[in-house]
């Protein structure tokens, strides 16, 4: 197959350059900005590592808080 199109201007070459450049502004803030944003959800657990215990870990779950490990790939309670 061979697809033939044309060659584009050198207007055209600077206006996508310019969309481009201006959607990369808009971006900027959300890229420059650390970490993500998990939103909890019902019966799906959040795990996040405990700062003061290394090792440990804190799962969200509906409300409820729990600290733990994994242990065989499963989160044990330990608290």
């Amino acid at each position: 197959m061979t697809v033939a199109v044309h060659k584009p201007t050198a207007t055209e070459v600077r206006q996508n350059v310019d969309k481009g450049s201006e959607a990369l502004k808009r971006l900027k803030d959300k890229l420059m900005r650390p970490g993500v944003r998990v939103y909890a959800r019902r019966d799906v657990p959040l795990y996040s590592a405990d700062p003061e215990r290394p090792g440990v870990y804190i799962r969200r779950l509906n409300g409820k808080i729990d600290r733990g490990i994994l242990e065989n790939g499963a989160f044990k309670v330990t608290d």
